[in-house]
């Protein structure tokens, strides 16, 4: 190999001079011999970098030329097959990170599956033979399961996994079948919680809008009446099963609509544990947006009206579904 061996970042470098600010839209970079432009996708650090290692080959005749125009050394075949081993090993850590830090799947249920995929491929290309990535696959290995290694534990992460229609309990029985049944004893409990709830809330209104007169079919209820309490307990436990067995044996579905099955109770679960999202990114990006409405000749506006903007703001994907 040639001391003009090319590091990540000095790759990107020489062919990402066009690199603007990632806030600051596409940038172009052209080959001046065959006038091709070469997108730089405007993503996070990483998965912008991994583009530009996948773009070389896309784009490697056109590139190669633009070195001999500026003289630069070219690439050897050692170096092509670096390049090769890092945009594989690279590609589920980069596609992760597109996924949580998004806002379509800004949902904290899709953190330990994502996690758990990018550890299954990085394991994978460990068995490849790799020539020259092999101790960045184990850094990456060693540093993603130091982070969140202790969130595979954590039982609203694994809960807001569960009760996503997208990753159920799918996703936990191929990267640790061990934990399945403890998962899924506690989707029973917090399914039965939830119940008992609801049941609570219907039976004070039910008893606050009875009438105090003792009725006189009911003067020997206190004897013969099983007690109540004990078999709501059975019913709501048995209920809980029966319909966390159905939820984990129906497929995996992108459409939330008809992914609930019409149970109430898993979609206000889902609701619960899903709220928080796994990247504040998408937080980041809304918030940054702020400076666009509220400008120097707009200072005046009241808190209520700022407030609908922004929404409006963080709803115009939307706009066209009201046609």
């Amino acid at each position: 190999m040639t001391t003009n061996f090319f590091s990540p970042l000095s790759f990107v470098a020489v062919f990402g001079s066009g690199i603007r600010d990632p806030g600051s839209g596409m940038g172009q970079n052209q080959d001046p011999g065959s006038g091709i432009n070469i997108p730089d996708p405007q993503h996070c650090l990483v998965s912008k970098h991994f583009t530009k290692y996948v773009l070389f080959f896309s784009y490697r005749q056109a590139l190669l030329r633009a070195m001999a125009r500026v003289k630069a050394t070219p690439f050897t075949s050692n170096d092509i097959l670096y390049l090769k081993e890092y945009a594989k090993v690279m590609e589920p850590v980069a596609i992760a990170l597109d996924k949580l830090q998004g806002e379509e799947q800004a949902y904290l249920g899709c953190l330990l599956p994502t996690v758990a995929v990018t550890l299954m491929r990085l394991e994978d290309a460990r068995t490849r033979h790799l020539m020259f990535c092999d101790p960045l696959v184990r850094a990456l290995l060693d540093g993603i399961r130091k982070r969140f290694g202790p969130l595979f534990e954590d039982r609203e992460c694994q809960l807001a996994a569960g009760f996503h229609p997208r990753f159920r309990l799918i996703w936990l029985q191929k990267h640790d079948a061990t934990q399945v049944r403890r998962v899924k004893q506690a989707m029973e409990e917090a399914v039965e919680e939830c119940l008992k709830e609801a049941a609570d809330m219907t039976a004070s209104s039910s008893d606050s809008s009875s009438d105090d007169v003792l009725q006189e079919e009911d003067f020997y209820g206190a004897v013969t009446q099983a007690p109540r309490e004990t078999s709501r307990r059975t019913s709501h436990k048995t209920n809980a099963v029966r319909m966390v067995a159905n939820w984990l044996a129906g497929p995996s579905k992108k459409d939330f609509v008809e992914a609930f099955m019409g149970e109430p109770v898993l979609s206000k679960l889902f609701v619960k544990f899903n709220t928080p999202v796994p990247s504040s990114a998408a937080v980041e990006r809304f918030f940054s947006q702020g400076k666009d409405i509220l400008r120097d000749k707009r200072a005046n506006l009241s808190d209520k009206n700022f407030e609908m903007l922004m929404f409006l703001r963080g709803n115009k994907h939307l706009w066209g579904s009201l046609d």
